[in-house]
């Protein structure tokens, strides 16, 4: 069988998605919301369609070092927004360590979730149970 060109692959994406593009155009134009709602609505659409046309890669599992490679500039520049956007609306010094402290603890909440498993997993439900765990462990 042969795959199909990323670029065809592409068309039948977006002309898929395209009509929930525009619905989503007049559902925010209905709601009076600002152009750029729609614009930005609209876009994240096209934007899914766009990578779910992309060819599909081999899966290979991360190591911690390639992780946090990853995550923490990304981690580094929220943190960084968000002491200066809580500065800049007068919040206290110490709601705005609290703000980039919760960034770190995503930071290590998002390690975790993505480190490997100890053991294999058994069934979807081990999986399922695991997650919902870590989700209620950091909350």
């Amino acid at each position: 069988m042969q795959q199909s060109s990323f670029f065809k692959t592409l068309t039948q994406m977006s002309l898929k998605f395209l009509p929930l593009a525009v619905v989503i155009w007049f559902i925010v134009a209905w709601f009076e919301l600002p152009r750029s709602a729609s614009w930005g609505f609209a876009g994240v659409v096209m934007m899914y369609a766009f990578l779910l046309s992309l060819p599909p890669k081999k899966k290979t599992e991360k190591s911690f070092g390639q992780n946090i490679r990853f995550k923490l500039p990304i981690v580094l520049i929220v943190s960084g927004a968000l002491w200066f956007l809580a500065g800049k609306m007068g919040f206290p010094i110490w709601w705005q360590i609290e703000f980039v402290a919760f960034a770190f603890v995503g930071l290590v909440y998002f390690l975790v979730l993505d480190s490997r498993p100890l053991k294999p997993e058994k069934s979807k439900l081990s999986s399922t149970f695991r997650l919902l765990t870590t989700y209620a462990l950091a909350s």
